[in-house]
């Protein structure tokens, strides 16, 4: 199993579809793909340094944050029904 350590004070764990990467998350930690299964953790671009990319679904714990907005609702799956008030966007805004 791989770990994937942070180097500053916890916020959130999480790991990949099979279990064999799990991690907690503070700051930066580049791109980060399970050796076994594939499934994608980190992503980070050079053009946004200060932006980590955590695939959500790979969270473990909860979040408290809520959904301030909906976004690229103009090409979401037609099965897929926001039932909500949160502001909608058909692209980014």
């Amino acid at each position: 199993m791989s770990d994937i350590s942070p180097t500053e004070k916890h916020m959130h764990k999480g790991s990949c579809l099979c279990g064999a990467v799990q991690y907690e998350i503070t700051g930066s930690l580049g791109r980060v793909f399970c050796g076994t299964c594939g499934s994608s953790i980190i992503g980070k671009r050079e053009s946004m340094p200060e932006i980590v990319r955590v695939r959500i679904g790979t969270l473990d714990t909860p979040l408290e944050t809520k959904v301030s907005a909906h976004i690229f609702v103009g090409s979401k799956a037609e099965w897929y029904d926001i039932h909500d008030d949160v502001p909608r966007h058909e692209e980014r805004p």
